[in-house]
Formats: C-alpha cells, structure tokens, sequence
C-alpha cells in the first residue's frame, strides 16, 4: 500500500463520520504525500561546466605542430567533450591534449572546445593562433661602380634565414676585394656594396662571394 493509501487508512474512522471528513482525511493525505514526496528530491541541474583552452604557442609557421591542452570541470560531472581545429574534429588524449599540424596557408585559425554535463549544460571555449609564412627580404648588391658579370641577379627576394647568391663582378683597373658586409642568414632588407681595389695596371679585376 502506498503513502496515501496509508493515510486514508489510518483515519478511516474519522472519514465514515460524515463527508466533512472525508474530505479533510483526502486533503492531509494530499499534503502530506506531496511532503513526504519532495524529501531527497534534487534541484534540477542548471550550471554550465567551466572550460578553457591553452596553446603551446599562438604564432607558429605553416606545418609546425601546436598543442592545446583543456581544462574543464563541472559540480556534477562532464558527459562529453568535443574539440575541433578549424572546423575538423580531434580526440582528445588521457591529459586532455591534443597535438595539430598548422595549416599551410597564412591566416589566424580558432581552436574550440565544447563541455556538456549529464543535465545538458554546455560551454564553449576558444584560442587562437596565427599562422605566418616565412617572411623575404630584399637584398640589393651593389656593383660600386663595376658591372655585374654572372652569378645572381643584383635584386634578389631572399626568405628570412637564407643566404643571397652574389652576381659576379668587374671593374676596369680594379681588383674586387670582397663584399662590405654578409648576405647570409638575411634577417631585413640589406644593400650589400662590391669593394674594390686599384690594380695599379690598368685590368680587369673579377669576383664573387663574400
């Protein structure tokens, strides 16, 4: 016999007397059950998990690996976790990381993870990174008054980090003694000037590299 059917029961004396009572007898049991009811019932979950996102680094070159590690929590508990990186779904590992290889072309890519608990609260998280090519400089060679004779263009795009080719040179009555400064390892645009010495004869004087 359940709660109410206890009740009515219980006072089955009192309720034959006449209708007043019954009704009393049916309204307690009413209440009571609705107490007795409510005891150890839960208040619905309503707070979203917290959740944050971090990155090894937030500029990186084409094809270089990041990797993001999630922090989430919740006061009840988390059903489900869902990353993706730049619109592409990835899996999580036990340390809640996850290692991705940065897109090819230039631009600034969002990473996103979305925490849900058991009663279907969710929240969202971001970062950013910044994908960057890698950066050209000018270097311009300068033939002081002598004449290119082969070897590189006097004009030359040269990616950061790398070396120019020197253009041959010449100049009449002059020996060429060198370069006036190194056009390896180009880190800004640079103007690289061809010394020259007298040959004291009246010839031709060649040469490259520096």
């Amino acid at each position: 016999m359940n709660f109410l059917g206890r009740i009515k029961q219980a006072f089955v004396p009192l309720a034959d007397e006449d209708v007043a009572n019954k009704k009393y007898v049916d309204d307690l049991a009413a209440a009571l059950g609705a107490r007795i009811d409510g005891i150890g019932t839960a208040p619905p979950d309503t707070t979203p998990p917290t959740v944050s996102i971090s990155a090894s680094k937030t500029s990186a070159s084409p094809g270089e690996s990041v990797t993001f590690t999630v922090t989430a929590s919740d006061d009840v508990g988390i059903a489900s976790t869902a990353f993706a990186f730049n619109g592409t779904a990835y899996s999580l590992n036990s340390s809640n990381q996850v290692t991705v290889t940065m897109p090819s072309t230039a631009g600034t890519y969002t990473a996103q993870c979305t925490v849900t608990d058991a009663a279907g609260n969710s929240e969202t998280a971001t970062v950013s990174v910044s994908v960057q090519t890698t950066p050209t400089y000018t270097v311009t060679f300068s033939m002081n008054g002598g004449f290119r004779s082969g070897g590189g263009e006097l004009i030359q795009l040269v990616p950061q980090g790398e070396s120019a080719i020197p253009p041959g040179a010449y100049r009449s009555g002059h020996t060429f003694a060198g370069w006036d400064k190194a056009y390896t390892n180009v880190q800004a645009n640079i103007t690289v000037t061809a010394l020259w010495s007298s040959s004291g004869g009246g010839g031709m004087g060649t040469g490259s590299g520096f």
